[in-house]
């Protein structure tokens, strides 16, 4: 997939689950392409890092459901998060944002 059109279905995925669901006009755009085009903007001037590491938009794609955390440092317990914050974080370390987030798409 395109990397506009990982974003594209990311952020459509996280609409669906509350993200923006006042504030923003993206249901009416009714066109694929223009939501295309709009995310191709977004990935020219880096918006869409502003979008992605939000966490409204974490917590729409993800959730909040309680994940295990494994910790790797000797001596510290293990513990559960909201799933949104440790994706977050992962997400954090990956090269590419965008292949991350597609491995949710599926």
């Amino acid at each position: 997939m395109k990397d506009e059109e990982i974003l594209k279905k990311a952020i459509e995925k996280a609409v669906k689950s509350g993200y923006w669901k006042e504030q923003n006009n993206w249901n009416d755009l009714s066109k694929d392409s223009t939501r295309l085009e709009i995310c191709k903007s977004w990935l020219s001037d880096e918006k869409y890092l502003q979008i992605i590491f939000s966490r409204s938009f974490a917590k729409s794609f993800w959730g909040e459901k309680e994940v295990l955390s494994y910790n790797d440092v000797g001596g510290m317990d293990d513990e559960y998060m909201p799933a949104y914050l440790f994706y977050l974080q992962q997400m954090v370390l990956e090269e590419d944002k965008l292949k991350y987030l597609e491995k949710f798409l599926k």
